[in-house]
Formats: structure tokens, sequence, C-alpha cells
């Protein structure tokens, strides 16, 4: 860096002294003796050439210098550029102007995956500015009045309570040490089924609608297992399944609300077991699922009249805990942990949930547009309702540390 500027510093004297002492050297080659001062120079004894040379050199470096000063000092000037240091007051503002056609896209072939299709633009006469409307949420059901009854462990054991889904009153309907699962009502309300179990002692327990009065309908057999019991909708006869001792599967039956005339129903092969009775509303058939080995099950549909069973679902892995609507036309049930929606017929196959929790045991409001069922999106069983036709807010309605399960609508 000091010899930068100590050669700046010798280029900026060398320019000086060329500038002051450039017309003194050709002064003094033409006069050839000049005195300055106390000093005298004398060039008359120098021949005329070299006179003339000194004359050029001191000539030509002070043209060199003062010549590039001359043209800068008389240069034609650049205009600098203008800056707006505010903006202009329009005297008059207007809004901006929207334009009053704009061009539609309409396809002109038909919007095939096979197909690609071209478009013409026709403009339009008006343009109408509509409000942004953001993407509906899911907006849960409103909760309809009645009653569900379902069991829970809150106790430390199984036992069943009907909530009131208006007020939020909880109602205990079967208790004890023993367990009390699955509980069934009566088309009319009044009456409940259940299956209790205690000890290795399995029975069919029939109550009113407080629970009291309580009576087996099996009697309390060592070893036979009874469950998954299901009213006639007139509410004389039981559909239930039972393993009975030393038999290894279970099979369908169909008793007496008094407890006779026990008779069993059709099944579709001889292994495998039969469970989830579901009644038809008009009584005419019995819808349950096939559990083979553990891992596969399928619904089928016991027909009175024909005395034959027909295989409803046929999917990979568990089709489960059938239920019908109430009328009739439609049956939800339980498929790999999600709550589907499928005609009686077989057709129109729609899923309901798609949660990655488990969500099985699917049970229909009296009135067809709600379906209870037990979900574990919130680490334990709890209730939830869901609205039929927009199932995709569903509301849980039990909301207790306990495991809650098996949700059955009283009518």
């Amino acid at each position: 860096m000091d010899t930068l500027f100590q050669t700046l510093a010798v280029f900026v004297i060398s320019l000086s002294v060329l500038m002051f002492f450039g017309p003194i050297i050709v002064i003094i080659s033409i006069i050839g003796n000049v005195q300055l001062g106390p000093v005298q120079i004398n060039l008359t004894h120098r021949g005329a050439t070299t006179r003339s040379l000194i004359a050029i050199v001191g000539l030509g470096s002070w043209l060199l210098l003062y010549i590039p000063l001359v043209l800068f000092a008389f240069r034609t000037p650049v205009p600098e550029p203008l800056i707006q240091t505010s903006l202009p007051i329009l005297s008059n503002p207007t809004s901006p102007q929207i334009p009053t056609s704009m061009p539609t896209l309409i396809a002109t072939s038909s919007p095939l995956l096979s197909d690609t299709p071209t478009a013409t633009f026709i403009p339009t006469s008006s343009l109408t500015l509509a409000a942004i409307t953001p993407l509906p949420s899911p907006v849960p059901p409103t909760l309809p009045n009645g009653e569900i009854s379902f069991v829970s462990d809150r106790s430390d054991h199984k036992e069943i309570y009907s909530l009131n889904i208006g007020n939020g009153n909880l109602q205990k309907l079967a208790g004890g040490p023993q367990s009390n699962l699955w509980p069934a009502w009566s088309r009319d309300g009044k009456q409940i089924v259940y299956q209790y179990s205690a000890s290795g002692v399995d029975s069919l327990i029939v109550a009113n609608s407080a629970g009291a009065n309580a009576r087996s309908i099996t009697g309390h057999l060592q070893s036979d297992m009874f469950t998954h019991p299901s009213w006639s909708p007139d509410g004389t006869q039981i559909a239930f399944s039972v393993k009975f001792r030393g038999i290894t599967t279970y099979y369908l039956y169909v008793i007496n609300a008094d407890g006779t005339n026990w008779y069993g129903i059709k099944r579709p092969s001889d292994t495998g077991d039969i469970l989830g009775a579901a009644w038809s509303p008009d009584s005419n058939f019995i819808a349950f699922y096939h559990l083979m080995n553990g891992s596969e099950a399928d619904i089928y549909i016991y027909s009175f009249a024909a005395n034959e069973v027909k295989r409803l679902t046929g999917f990979p892995g568990l089709e489960i805990y059938p239920a019908w609507s109430p009328d009739g036309t439609k049956i939800a049930f339980s498929s790999n942990n999600d709550i589907w929606l499928i005609n009686s017929d077989g057709t129109n196959l729609r899923q309901l949930t798609t949660n990655t929790a488990a969500e099985i045991a699917p049970a229909w409001s009296s009135d067809g547009k709600y379906i209870a069922y037990q979900s574990l999106q919130d680490g334990n069983w709890e209730i939830y309702v869901m609205l039929v036709s927009n199932p995709t807010a569903p509301i849980n309605i039990t909301n207790n540390p306990a495991s809650d399960e098996q949700p059955i609508w009283r009518p």
C-alpha cells in the first residue's frame, strides 16, 4: 500500500512540473538565453536541431496535459436521470376499471381420461365478481334426542349403561361383578336382552327397560356360551349365537322370548363361527357374519322363506357386525376396522369412516339418520355418533377414560 501511494505521489508531482515548466522550456528553446533570477540558462551554443527537439518535447508535454482538460471543460453535459421524490396527486382520482368481458373456457371434448380435451375461448357479455367462499369445514351433526345403551368397564368390570343424549343423564341397567355384554332392545323399547357371564357360566338375560325383573331365558348352563342376541321385530323371539359344551364352534339359534322352542339356523358350512345376528325389520331375514380361522369373515343373509343362506360380502379380511337400517334397505357393517354401508341386495357399497384407528360395531338410530359405533381414535374405546348423509364429523358422546363399547339405540 505504501508503494502505491509513493507511485501516485511521483506521478502527481511529475504532472505538476510538466504543467508548469512545459511553456518555459518552449520559450527557452526559442530565445536560447534566459535569466531566471540567479539562474541563467543559455542554449545558444546548442544547435538549431537540438533546440527544436527541446521545444517540441516541452510543447508536447504541455499539450498532452492541457488538451484533455480543455476537452473535459467544454464537454456536452449528459443529462442526469430524473428522480421522482414524490408521487403526483391526481386531481380527479378514479377506481381501476374492471373488464366488462372475460373469456370462458369450454371443453369441446368428453372429459374422459383417454382423451385430450381442446378448448375454445368464448367471451361473455358481462363479468360478475363474486365473493370468494372458503371450502366448507366438516360440520358436526346435531345429535337427536334419544338414548344409546352401551357396555363400559368404568366400574372395573363390564356393565351396561344407558345414556340420554339430550340431557347427558347416565343410567346403569346391569352391573355387578359379572360381565354383562351385547345389549339389544326390543322394538318397542320395553325390554332389553344381554349376555351374562360369570365364573364360566353364560346365560341370556331379559329385563325390563330399567334393568329390573331380570331373568334368564337360556338357563345358567356350565360351559355353554351365549352371545350377540337380537330381537325379532315383533318382540316374540330372540336370535343368538351359542357354543355348546364339547363343541368348538358357534351356531346360530332362535329362541322364544320366554325361553321356549329352540331351533337352529342353517349355516354356510360346517366349519367356522356364526356370530353377530341381526334381524331384518320385516322379520324375513337374519344377517350374520361367518368367521373362519379368526382372520377371514364375510356377511351372510339367511332367508326364512327360502331356508337358504346367501353371502353379501366377499372382501379380504374381516366383515363383521352387520346392522340393518330401519327401512331394511341397507346394512351397515365393519370391514377391516372401518364402517361401511351396502344395500341389502349387495349393491352400492359405500365407506363411511376412514380413520386409521379401529372403528367397529355400527348401530342405527330409529329414524335411520344416524349411526353409533365404537372407535379407538382417542386411544380407548369411545362411542361416536355420525350423520349417515355426512359422516365426516362424528361426535364422541361418552368421553370417558374407561372402555365404552357395543352401542345400541333404544327405540
